[in-house]
C-alpha cells in the first residue's frame, strides 16, 4: 500500500492506493503533515482532485475498488451517474437503485472515496442530511463547500 496525504480547498485528503487502484480517499484531521508520493496511481488521483477543485465539472476516469458490500456498490456506482451541481434526495435515490433512504444513507456514510463517488450530493428531503457519518461539523462544512463550489461553476457556464 502507498499513501499520500495532498492539501485541498477542504484541509487535507488522505489517499490508499494499492498496486492497481486507488483504495480510499479520507477527510485527514486538522494538522495531519503532508506526505507526497511517486506512485502514479496517486499521482494521477492527485492530477484529477486538482481539475476537480479548479473546475468541479471535470469527470473522474479513476476505476474504484468496491469494498463494500453489493448494495453498497450498486449506490456508490449509482452516485457516480450523478451530475456536478445536482443534488438528489436519499430518497431519490432508494426509488431509482433500491432500497430504502435510510439504507443509501448507510451506503453514503461507508463511501471510501468521497468526492470521486460524489455522496455529497446526495441530501435528506428536509435539508442537507449528512455527511461522511456526521450531521453537524467540520464535515458539514465540507460538505457545503463541495455543494457550493459545484453550484457556482454550473451558474457560471
Amino acid at each position: 500500500m502507498v499513501c499520500a496525504n495532498i492539501n485541498s480547498p477542504v484541509g487535507v485528503l488522505g489517499l490508499t492506493a494499492d498496486s492497481e487502484n486507488l483504495q480510499s480517499l479520507r477527510f485527514m484531521p486538522a494538522g495531519t503533515r503532508l506526505k507526497s508520493s511517486r506512485d502514479p496511481i496517486i499521482n494521477d488521483v492527485i492530477e484529477q482532485l486538482k481539475h476537480y477543485f479548479s473546475d468541479p465539472l471535470t469527470l473522474f476516469s479513476i476505476n474504484p475498488v468496491n469494498s463494500g458490500t453489493q448494495y453498497q456498490s450498486s449506490i456508490w456506482a449509482f452516485l457516480r451517474t450523478i451530475p456536478s451541481g445536482v443534488c438528489l434526495t436519499y430518497g431519490d435515490i432508494s426509488k431509482a437503485a433500491g432500497g430504502s433512504a435510510q439504507s443509501v444513507g448507510n451506503a453514503c456514510r461507508c463511501n471510501p472515496m468521497p468526492i470521486i463517488t460524489p455522496c455529497h450530493r446526495v441530501i435528506s428531503a428536509s435539508g442537507l442530511g449528512g455527511f461522511s457519518g456526521q450531521t453537524s461539523g467540520r464535515y458539514m462544512e465540507i460538505k457545503s463547500w463541495l455543494l457550493e463550489h459545484e453550484k457556482q461553476s454550473i451558474s457560471e457556464n
